[in-house]
């Protein structure tokens, strides 16, 4: 976690990664998952501290870049994003373990990329809330020779750590 934020009366936890530049996931218990991006510090910006070449100010802006699609029924606990293949998987009380995958807009005026929800799994730990995804590189048997495979690690109240293939 990189930190945790009060938006709109709920808590949101966060995590930062850098894929296509400087970018931010928060999962929230509204049930969103929000995409920051951080804004580049102006050179000609004043700064707040005469010892400017010495001191690192930690001021940082951040702008919401956009939502995914809403697919929890309930707070969101994590959100991960693949180092590989830029796709984010999130879960949380909901019991639902969700793929997403930024495409560009196609056919539209408005230029820039969306989020799409690509494969969904309800009930990841049976009964339980599922408390924490992440991304790992496949490394069992089963792995094709050759192939950089994915998976998803989910760890829930159940206490079971369980890995998922995904079939796309």
């Amino acid at each position: 976690i990189f930190g945790t934020r009060e938006g709109k009366g709920k808590e949101e936890w966060m995590e930062r990664r850098r894929v296509a530049g400087p970018r931010l996931l928060s999962a929230s218990q509204d049930g969103t998952v929000r995409v920051w991006r951080k804004m580049p510090r102006r050179k000609d910006a004043p700064s707040s501290s005469k010892w400017s070449t010495i001191i690192v100010e930690t001021r940082e802006e951040w702008v919401e870049e956009g939502r995914l699609p809403e697919e929890h029924v309930r707070g969101v606990y994590c959100a991960a994003w693949s180092q590989r293949t830029g796709r984010v998987v999130t879960t949380g009380a909901d019991g639902r373990v969700v793929v997403y995958e930024e495409t560009w807009k196609e056919g539209e005026e408005e230029e820039g990329t969306e989020w799409k929800t690509i494969t969904k799994l309800d009930g990841a730990h049976g009964v339980y809330e599922v408390n924490h995804v992440a991304w790992a590189r496949r490394a069992d048997r089963g792995k094709e020779e050759g192939m950089e495979e994915e998976v998803v690690v989910s760890t829930g109240d159940d206490g079971e750590v369980k890995v998922w293939k995904l079939q796309l």
